[in-house]
């Protein structure tokens, strides 16, 4: 089974040890192998398609699709729709990404207070 190279252990073989570990997933030119991901027996790809991203379902055991949106929707990953642009709900916590309406409120609720 290929391997990384072991510090200390591998002198005089490393650079062939780490060749054969890197040839798992890369061609001779350096370039990434393509993966057959119907040959992967915990992965549903049904309804994936390009560019599709992959998480682990570990209540599942499973790799599916990850659903993806541009609508701001809860427990998605964000997609930028076609003209580029990404919704995001309104702020909870001073960490969280903010959306053009919600800063366009607080400065005019500034702005009325006399805060700015």
């Amino acid at each position: 089974m290929p391997r990384l190279p072991i510090p200390g252990e591998d002198a005089g073989t490393w650079g062939d040890i780490l060749n054969e570990f890197l040839e798992v997933s890369h061609q001779a030119d350096g370039s990434l192998r393509n993966i057959n991901l119907e040959l992967i027996s915990n992965i549903d790809i049904t309804n994936s398609e390009d560019s599709d991203v992959l998480i682990y379902d570990a209540q599942a055991s499973l790799w599916v699709t990850a659903t993806a949106t541009s609508t701001g929707e809860a427990n998605t990953i964000a997609r930028r729709d076609q003209s580029g642009r990404l919704q995001v709900a309104d702020p909870v916590d001073s960490q969280d990404a903010s959306n053009r309406g919600y800063v366009d409120d607080e400065v005019i609720m500034a702005i009325a207070l006399g805060g700015l």
